[in-house]
């Protein structure tokens, strides 16, 4: 049998905004890819998610969620896809 390949996601920068029972977070994210042991890892994608977080019975729930590619954006997002330099997750 082939060996798996591992898949990772790696948040970073996190920046998180509390107002009582709301919240707003933003960070940074990358997927890197070990097709074996030997290897060194494959940077595969990066990009930016932000989300509205309303606090429920004690626990924080996300209400909205955007994820935006910054690169390594997979094919199939071709036709609708939109550049966004940056994104404000309590619009809309």
């Amino acid at each position: 049998a082939e060996p798996a390949v591992v898949a990772h996601m790696l948040p970073s920068n996190p920046v998180i905004d509390v107002q009582g029972t709301t919240a707003t977070a933003r960070f940074i994210w990358t997927q890197i890819r070990n097709s074996d042991i030997k290897g060194p890892p494959t940077f595969v994608e990066q990009g930016r998610e932000y989300d509205l977080l309303v606090k429920q019975d004690g626990k924080w729930l996300i209400k909205k969620r955007a994820v935006i590619a910054d690169s390594g954006m997979p094919d199939m997002f071709d036709a609708t896809y939109q550049p966004r330099l940056d994104y404000d997750i309590t619009k809309d």
